[in-house]
């Protein structure tokens, strides 16, 4: 069975009524709360001024929701309810490796989708403020917010592979508020080790270190969640 349908199959089994919920529930919200950022914008401030409020203000809320969707979706995706589709192409000869990247691949594809309608949705209500321009600094906070949400992801579904319970998303969702609170402390020494495993990003969406160390670091963690999806036992 090639990679193409094993995604189509993974696909049915993951999109479910709950998850199509989350997805659909969550855009409105933010579309929502970036309306509300929009109307609250002081008009008597220079447009430079609300343009950088805005935006601040946008990569909170997006960041917050596209990497607790992005934990949910990656460690759902691999519990048993939604990984027993491996338990039926197994026995059809499909490795393991397959069946593991299948659902990294799906998973990548869908946060990108939503991802790339929240950054319309971002851009277009932004046009509100007269001298609003999408320019390259826009584009790479998204990327990295996006890059971000991918890492907490794969961090989530490494703990689900370990853990096999749902309290691996909760611990993740802790970590990743917790660490969005040490920008204030980017000089300290230890926050700036700690960054280089739990990224974070500052509040105009940018890394500390390279942004090419975020894309490393996905494929560190994908080859890690390969690892142990090989290696172990595959019974909840």
């Amino acid at each position: 069975m090639n990679l193409f349908k094993i995604l189509k199959l993974k696909f049915y089994y993951l999109i479910n009524r709950n998850t199509l919920i989350s997805f659909i529930f969550g855009y409105l919200l933010i579309i929502l709360v970036l309306t509300i950022e929009i109307l609250n914008l002081d008009q008597r401030k220079a447009d430079e001024e609300l343009i950088n409020e805005y935006l601040i203000n946008a990569y909170v809320y997006i960041k917050m929701f596209v990497c607790i969707l992005s934990m949910y979706l990656f460690s759902y995706s691999i519990s048993f309810k939604n990984d027993f589709l491996v338990y039926l192409l197994l026995p059809l000869g499909v490795k393991r490796e397959k069946n593991i990247i299948a659902s990294i691949i799906l998973n990548i594809i869908l946060i990108l989708f939503l991802h790339i309608n929240i950054f319309i949705a971002c851009g277009y209500l932004g046009l509100m403020i007269n001298s609003f321009r999408i320019n390259v600094d826009i584009i790479n906070s998204f990327i990295n917010i996006l890059c971000l949400a991918y890492i907490y992801g794969l961090y989530a579904m490494i703990l689900m592979q370990l853990m096999k319970n749902n309290f691996s998303t909760i611990i993740m969702i802790a970590i990743f508020i917790i660490s969005n609170n040490m920008i204030e402390y980017n000089d300290n020494f230890f926050i700036k080790i700690l960054n280089l495993i739990i990224p974070f990003l500052d509040l105009n969406g940018n890394y500390m270190y390279n942004n090419l160390y975020l894309f490393i670091l996905i494929i560190i963690l994908i080859i890690i969640n390969m690892l142990i999806y090989h290696y172990r036992d595959l019974n909840f």
